[in-house]
């Protein structure tokens, strides 16, 4: 099969490389924290933001296969590029989940991930199912970096989506709420990352036919992502030059 590979497709893949890099700088970078709090709630956040950008793995690892295999990406192997970005979602949803309620809803955190567990367990099961038995009806290829999902898959990447977003407005409330002016910046810092993550996400996706049209468009979706993850970092990690300049230390 015969997929195009041009400039737009090229971009495509430099920011979606991009992405995942940030999103793996930031998350290491949180994760690390762990060694010396010893909280493991820092281990858990860091490991859910770096699998939160498993929607851009499928399209970052066939760019960098396209450029060994004049263009084709993994149009080969399209269940693989399916596998890096649905199969993940499940383990990130609930990997983010059992993060947020080591910090807010402690007293259900049990109830909560069990929940979020087993959806994501019957999920996997669903989509794998999906994969053995009508393969080609999952994803289609529509460049070697941008592909199309069946409406199952879809309607529960947009459920995962809403439920992301929905938590971590809830986790920025409850750092706004607690008092001190360096949470109450860091929950800010939390409701505009999940902000810009929702809008990148849904504008990476309802703009694929525009951007065609009009390619620098694909600027706004991707810069939205990587501001997200920049603002995630400062809402844990907050630098000691702004703690500083705000008065904070």
């Amino acid at each position: 099969m015969a997929l195009e590979f041009g400039y737009l497709e090229l971009v495509n893949g430099i920011f979606s490389i991009a992405i995942i890099c940030s999103f793996a700088f930031v998350g290491y970078n949180i994760a690390k924290i762990y060694r010396k709090s010893k909280e493991k709630v820092y281990l858990l956040v860091g490991i859910a933001w770096i699998l939160l950008a498993s929607p851009w793995y499928g399209s970052g690892t066939s760019f960098i296969v396209a450029l060994f295999n004049y263009g084709q990406g993994l149009s080969v192997l399209p269940l693989l590029y399916f596998s890096l970005v649905v199969l993940l979602i499940p383990i990130a949803l609930a990997t983010f989940v059992t993060s947020i309620t080591e910090i807010i809803y402690r007293e259900y955190r049990w109830s909560i991930r069990s929940i979020f567990i087993v959806f994501g367990i019957l999920m996997e099961i669903l989509f794998i199912y999906m994969m053995i038995s009508t393969p080609t009806d999952v994803i289609t290829l529509l460049t070697a970096v941008n592909a199309h999902y069946s409406t199952v898959i879809l309607i529960y990447i947009l459920i995962s989506l809403v439920i992301l977003v929905i938590i971590g407005i809830l986790l920025g409330r409850s750092s706004i709420k607690i008092g001190t002016t360096e949470n109450k910046l860091k929950g800010y810092f939390v409701l505009a990352a999940f902000t810009l993550y929702a809008l990148g996400a849904i504008f990476d996706s309802l703009l694929n036919t525009v951007i065609k049209q009009i390619p620098v468009l694909i600027l706004l979706p991707r810069g939205f992502l990587l501001l997200s993850a920049f603002c995630f970092y400062l809402g844990f990690v907050t630098p000691n030059f702004i703690k500083k300049r705000l008065k904070l230390e």
